[in-house]
This record gives structure tokens, C-alpha cells and sequence, in this order.
């Protein structure tokens, strides 16, 4: 049997740009779950908190490299802009 091994909670900072409300949200959920799943300990529970864990990686995955693509964007955009001048 594999051991599970705990991996520490990292909490992105609020102040970041990419970091929105649906971030916060999923990151409390993800550790609601992981809390009952150490209150009860059982398969249950680790697989809902497994699978909050991951969609909470993809929330902030997702958040992430939304920003990013607007962000270029806007630098392609006044990039174009000059040239035009």
C-alpha cells in the first residue's frame, strides 16, 4: 500500500492580479475537504478531497494563464497601435 503523503496548503497571495474570487473560493473548499477527510479518515472523503484538490489546480491554472493571455494580448494590441502611427 502506497503512504499518502501530505503536502503543505500554499496559498497564492490575494494581492496577485490573477488571483480572483473563484480562487479564494475553491482554495477554502479544497481545505474544507482535506479537514473533514482528517476528522473521518475515510476513502470517502479522500477521494472528495482528492478531487477538490484538483479542480482547485485547475481554477487556479486556469486563472493564471488567463491573465497571461490577456496580458499579451493587450501588449500585442499597442504593439499593432504604434506601428500604425
Amino acid at each position: 500500500m502506497e503512504a499518502y503523503i501530505l503536502h503543505p496548503f500554499l496559498h497564492p497571495k490575494p494581492s496577485k492580479p490573477w488571483f480572483k474570487t473563484a480562487c479564494s473560493c475553491t482554495l477554502h473548499e479544497k481545505e474544507f475537504a482535506y479537514k473533514w477527510y482528517l476528522s473521518l479518515l475515510s476513502p470517502e472523503y479522500h477521494a472528495l478531497y482528492i478531487s477538490a484538490r484538483n479542480h482547485t489546480k485547475s481554477i487556479l491554472q486556469f486563472a493564471k494563464h488567463s491573465f497571461i493571455n490577456r496580458k499579451c494580448q493587450n501588449l500585442s494590441n499597442s504593439n499593432s497601435q504604434k506601428h500604425l502611427q
